[in-house]
């Protein structure tokens, strides 16, 4: 079950397995101070950020800056250079 950051507190660690960031879109700043939030109370439970964007001419080095907790790619990464 995901459970997104309003609804997080350590009373729901028994049932859920994951929590997610809320929706942050094009901020990969703002991706990482939400998921470091959710870290710092996420007990046993998988922090996953928001969907991670990118240009396809983005440096590996650029993309990674947002791997700070769980990703959520809906990109096909074998096509990707």
């Amino acid at each position: 079950m995901e459970l997104r950051q309003p609804y997080t507190s350590p009373g729901l660690w028994p049932y859920a397995t994951m929590i997610r960031a809320s929706d942050c879109p094009l901020s990969p700043a703002h991706n990482r101070q939400r998921t470091v939030d959710l870290r710092l109370i996420a007990g046993p439970l998988a922090v996953h950020a928001d969907m991670m964007m990118w240009h396809e001419d983005e440096s590996p080095a650029r993309v990674a800056v947002q791997l700070f907790a769980v990703p959520q790619i809906s990109v096909d990464l074998a096509a990707r250079p």
